[in-house]
């Protein structure tokens, strides 16, 4: 089994250098770095995990709990954080909080990891609390919380709510129906005030809410009793594109069409949004930044414990397609 002096003699530097390579990247120049990860590759060699956490008091992993990781918003948000995080030479686990969370918070309080990423806060649950008690470097990622001062990035979630109001308004859109997720998710309570308030402040009616959970499944289901129940609305903005796919094949599953008997917007603009069968019209969130922000954020954090905790808003527009009939938006 290759050494840490193997790859030193092979890639013509001392041990400290590729310590450095392995441990602080960015410490070190891209030609030399280049050598070293060559050498690495090479020779097939695997830092002991367990002695680098020895010498540094860290273990080069990194903790990213998510919720419903069949969401494909879920899914680019990973992408882009295990790319992150690997430049920056660390690892990633991941956990559904819905199927893993006691073992997510087992090893945050053991230190098994450096730091954490949250993407599924729920502030119904008490699981959480053993997450902040732990102590260690914290970002929420597309969530706040009503508690405590943590770093966070999110999206204008209220502001986006209030995009769709003022979308719909323009076009004569009044029987309308929001499908929430979680209603304990800062999201799915943000992106539903904005709502109302937008149509409150246009002296439009509230929306009839109906409880989706950020499911494709549950979307489908809640939308088939309310088709069958009351007919078609106006229009359904639903607080995740996952759940606005649902609502488009329940109008289809009743025998209805989109955009003609009702339009349907989502929110996210996940990649499937824009393929031709679907063509959803949504709230543009950028999955790839908010990532990218939350990832420096969280390394930031390891350095430097010290770092003041900051909430990061980043902006959102509406991306208008076929589901709304191309509609244009005045704003």
């Amino acid at each position: 089994m290759p050494t840490s002096r193997d790859v030193a003699q092979a890639a013509g530097v001392s041990q400290a250098t590729v310590s450095r390579v392995l441990n602080r990247p960015e410490s070190v120049s891209q030609k030399t770095r280049e050598r070293v990860q060559a050498a690495v590759h090479t020779l097939g060699y695997h830092p002991h995990s367990g002695a680098i956490a020895m010498k540094t008091q860290r273990t080069k992993t990194i903790g990213v709990v998510v919720s419903e990781l069949s969401n494909p918003f879920f899914q680019e948000i990973f992408e882009t954080l295990s790319q992150e995080f690997s430049k920056a030479g660390s690892r990633v686990i991941v956990w559904d909080s819905a199927l893993h969370e006691r073992d997510a918070i087992r090893a945050l309080q053991e230190r098994s990891v450096d730091g954490v990423i949250i993407s599924a806060w729920d502030e119904g649950a008490q699981e959480m609390q053993g997450i902040l008690e732990a102590g260690l470097p914290l970002v929420l990622l597309n969530r706040t919380a009503p508690k405590g001062s943590f770093d966070s990035v999110t999206s204008d979630n209220h502001g986006g709510g209030k995009l769709v109001a003022n979308y719909l308004h323009q076009h004569g859109k009044e029987n309308l129906v929001f499908i929430q997720g979680n209603p304990h998710t800062s999201t799915s309570m943000e992106r539903l005030n904005g709502f109302q308030t937008g149509l409150q402040a246009l002296s439009q009616p509230s929306p009839t809410v109906l409880d989706g959970e950020f499911s494709f499944e549950k979307s489908f289901a809640v939308t088939r009793d309310f088709l069958d129940q009351h007919g078609a609305p106006d229009a359904f903005f639903c607080a995740n594109d996952y759940m606005a796919f649902g609502v488009i094949n329940a109008v289809k599953a009743a025998g209805m069409s989109v955009p003609e008997d009702v339009w349907v917007i989502g929110y996210d603009n996940v990649n499937q949004s824009g393929w031709p069968i679907l063509d959803l019209t949504t709230v543009r969130q950028d999955s790839h930044q908010m990532a990218q922000l939350g990832a420096r954020k969280l390394l930031n954090q390891i350095e430097d414990p010290t770092t003041p905790a900051v909430k990061t808003i980043l902006p959102v527009q509406l991306e208008i397609r076929g589901s709304s009939e191309n509609a244009p938006f005045n704003h």
